[in-house]
């Protein structure tokens, strides 16, 4: 092996990564020009005696022009060539800036060409979504239509007059792609738009992002959402209502699509509505009492669109009552019944939690409680608990004792 081959394979050591780490960066700042200093921070004892030995200096600034000169002479090549055979070939960021401005003022000037461009809420749009970075996400991605899609979905949804005209059915009308709106930079765009034209606040729940759309007649998804439940007493005519109707007299769980839920006009009409979190818990309420059990809705986990639109759908005197596992995601779900359906809890908060410790914690290796459970305000104490003990109760845990509330 040469002494230049050497020498090159030494300054391939683990050891000298930070150094060509900060000269390729400092490099690329400059546009690829070998001038000013870096400096190498944070430097681990062998790290430093390898600066040392390349350069002779003792400090962590180094000169860039005296860092050429020295990989020149041991390696037989300038430290623009080196760096690029160590590592992937130099960015000229400078002239990145340059060309990405030159990029963003040509889309702009062609997102101002576009018909839209008239309407009264176009520049506060998009100024908008230049101030949150939407235009500058956008932007990267524009060799796939994400604005020209965007700009094409929002002009189709706002003179389309649609109703009840799924969305993939508008996306693949407007830009030829079904599923452009799953991009989340696309629909953004088209939802800050909307809310714009609406004067509504910009959604935050999926809830609110359907609503959104309804406006304006589409109908985001309402088949895959979904809820399963037990004996609801409607009042209300349709097949649904029918449906329902039969399954209660049957003692059955039954599981409504959110369409069915909107296309039909029904109430809840019951005291209680019971709710709790896992589809066994449903099951087991249906094989022992059947017909006997009180009203049951279960959420599977995190509340669905169909959840809640069912829960709207409560008479006025109707008490929402909801229990979950006694961890994180139960008390999450608590939580939002307790706060969106102006619900309580069901056998939820501290004394039950620590009776359930009790009853089942001893011999027994239960689940831990992962993640940090949120604020429990009917009950801060139960929070405490979950966080102290860190152990996870089960809904089928407790089965008996709620199979005890639901039996009527």
């Amino acid at each position: 092996m040469s002494a230049q081959d050497a020498a090159r394979a030494h300054l391939r050591g683990r050891d000298f990564d930070p150094l060509w780490r900060t000269a390729r960066r400092a490099l690329e700042r400059n546009g690829g020009r070998i001038e000013g200093s870096c400096t190498v921070d944070a430097l681990q004892p062998d790290e430093a005696r390898a600066l040392r030995g390349l350069l002779g200096s003792h400090g962590a600034r180094v000169r860039l022009d005296v860092l050429d000169s020295a990989v020149l002479a041991a390696t037989g090549l300038d430290l623009r060539a080196w760096l690029e055979t160590v590592g992937p070939p130099l960015r000229d960021r400078p002239a990145e800036r340059l060309a990405g401005a030159d990029q963003r003022a040509a889309l702009l000037a062609s997102m101002r060409a576009h018909p839209l461009a008239a309407s009264p809420w176009f520049e506060t749009w998009l100024a908008a979504v230049q101030a949150d970075g939407l235009l500058t996400t956008a932007q990267r991605f524009e060799e796939r239509g994400y604005l020209t899609g965007a700009l094409d979905v929002i002009d189709r949804v706002l003179n389309g007059g649609y109703e009840r005209t799924a969305l993939a059915t508008i996306a693949a009308a407007a830009t030829g792609d079904t599923k452009v709106l799953a991009s989340a930079t696309v629909s953004s765009l088209v939802e800050r738009a909307l809310v714009m034209v609406a004067d509504v606040p910009r959604p935050t729940t999926s809830q609110e992002r359907r609503l959104l759309w309804r406006r304006f007649g589409i109908v985001v998804d309402d088949v895959s959402s979904d809820v399963l439940v037990l004996n609801l007493p409607v009042a209300g005519t349709g097949r649904l209502a029918r449906w329902l109707g039969e399954a209660a007299e049957a003692g059955e769980p039954f599981r409504v699509t959110l369409r069915q839920l909107e296309a039909s006009p029904l109430t809840l009409d019951a005291p209680s509505l019971w709710v709790c979190e896992n589809p066994s818990v449903v099951m087991d309420v249906a094989t022992r009492l059947g017909q006997r059990a009180a009203p049951l809705v279960c959420t599977e986990g995190v509340p669905s669109d169909a959840f809640w639109s069912l829960v709207e759908r409560c008479s006025a005197g109707t008490v929402v009552r909801a229990h979950a596992d006694f961890d994180a995601t139960g008390c999450s779900i608590v939580s939002s019944v307790v706060d969106r359906a102006g619900g309580v809890p069901w056998r939820f908060d501290a004394g039950h939690y620590r009776a359930a410790l009790t009853a089942y914690g001893a011999g027994t290796a239960l689940p831990p409680s992962r993640g940090r459970p949120p604020a429990t305000p009917w009950d801060p104490a139960l929070r405490d608990a979950l966080i102290v003990d860190g152990r996870a109760v089960y809904e089928e845990r407790v089965i008996d004792d709620l199979v005890d509330d639901l039996t009527r």
